[in-house]
């Protein structure tokens, strides 16, 4: 299910405090290492609350790769940022994405968006999305990747929000 996924991605920030020490000298304190057996423990009461046997399938592997992969590129942002601007890694994150979303384009078999609506939407989505990349790089840069993981969390209320807020939208406007 879509929730366990979520959930298990937004495992990122555990695993960006979890490099820091190794990639940008970031010394992890006892109160996080608290934090981070709580996240761990509070994922797995979660996910699998009764069952001994963990049902883990592929999603779950794949969800927790890109928690990996999410919390290692927050950490290389930190330990690069002196040597360069928060573009740089923007552009690469950004080139690599096009290739890789037309790609899977390609291969789901479903067909490209058409008519001014649709494309508005995507222009509009594409336009957030790299003001938020542009953001979460800058403060990657300023502030402990721990930091950036636990701001990045407020994603959640805030896609709350925002689903309400498109589902009133789309009630209003039928």
């Amino acid at each position: 299910p879509v929730f366990e996924a979520v959930l298990l991605i937004y495992l990122y920030p555990v695993f960006a405090a979890l490099f820091s020490p190794f990639l940008v000298n970031e010394r992890i304190g006892p109160k996080l290492w608290g934090l981070i057996g709580v996240a761990f423990c509070g994922t797995i009461f979660i996910l699998w609350p009764q069952d001994a046997a963990w049902n883990v399938n592929s999603g779950h592997v794949l969800a927790i790769a890109a928690a990996l992969a999410h919390g290692l590129a927050l950490t290389l942002v930190r330990r690069y940022r002196r040597e360069n601007s928060p573009v740089t890694p923007f552009f690469y994150f950004s080139a690599l994405g096009a290739v890789v979303s037309v790609g899977a384009l390609g291969l789901s078999g479903q067909p490209m968006p058409t008519g001014g609506a649709s494309l508005a939407v995507l222009t509009a989505t594409a336009i957030a999305a790299c003001l938020a990349q542009l953001s979460m790089i800058k403060a990657a840069s300023c502030i402990t990747s721990a930091e950036v993981g636990i701001i990045g969390m407020s994603e959640i209320v805030f896609g709350g929000l925002l689903s309400a807020l498109y589902g009133v939208l789309f009630v209003l406007l039928g």
